[in-house]
């Protein structure tokens, strides 16, 4: 199930196996010796196929358990979070219109070098969609939905500005985390910004006089700890320019 993608590839995984069950069957009876009448063989040939294709129907109705205990993150489960009905992704695309095509432009960017250096292309993608949802919480004050052209950052101190654009990395974790999100997802939400800094605040807050500890103008991380998180940091930011 890691590298399945359509139920058409489930019921091919179902055929190997019937066709292995098949092959066993056959070997024990040579080994055995014993003769067996064309019912009989017959009987052993659809019982070996029939177990086969319904290891698939069990497969399907086990794995949201294993995926549940074991903490899995198999590719049915990265498929339906990508479905735009999600109550998140819905969230997104309705009170930061601006944020989910920014999502969308970075999964490209992210998914095509993923699967050129061998990494998971798909996680990368559907981490691209969640990795910003902290937005949704202040719209506004991210410049991809300032729709009316008002910046509201204007009329604040820059530590203020800081603070509300650094926290959309820990808002979006703890989105996340309530709708019970895989820690992958978390993780890139928490990464994608790395310890940077927002260099253009603390110039603000230097060109007003004042003593900048660059500490409180930069994310508090960590910087991203896969290579999935590591290419959407950088997708990201070329995106952004």
């Amino acid at each position: 199930m890691r590298s399945i993608e359509k139920r058409s590839d489930l019921l091919k995984a179902c055929g190997v196996v019937a066709i292995i069950n098949v092959a066993f069957i056959a070997f024990y009876l040579l080994m055995i010796q014993t003769d067996y009448g064309l019912l009989e063989l017959l009987f052993y040939a659809i019982a070996a196929t029939v177990s086969g294709l319904l290891s698939g129907a069990l497969t399907m109705g086990l794995l949201p358990f294993f995926e549940s205990a074991f903490g899995l993150l198999s590719t049915m489960k990265l498929i339906e979070l990508s479905n735009p009905n999600h109550p998140l992704l819905k969230k997104i695309l309705t009170e930061t219109p601006g944020t989910y095509h920014h999502s969308v432009m970075v999964a490209n960017l992210a998914e095509a070098a993923c699967e050129a250096i061998d990494a998971d292309g798909l996680l990368a993608r559907v981490g691209c969609y969640y990795h910003d949802v902290g937005k949704t919480r202040r719209p506004a004050f991210f410049i991809e939905n300032q729709m009316s052209g008002i910046n509201p950052h204007d009329s604040l101190p820059p530590e203020r500005s800081a603070e509300i654009i650094l926290a959309h990395t820990t808002d979006g974790a703890e989105l996340l985390r309530r709708h019970k999100m895989p820690k992958e997802i978390i993780d890139i939400a928490l990464q994608h910004h790395g310890t940077s800094t927002l260099k253009f605040f603390v110039h603000k807050a230097k060109e007003e006089g004042k003593e900048v500890d660059e500490a409180l103008f930069s994310y508090p991380g960590p910087k991203p700890q896969t290579k999935e998180a590591a290419v959407i940091s950088i997708a990201d930011s070329v995106e952004a320019a």
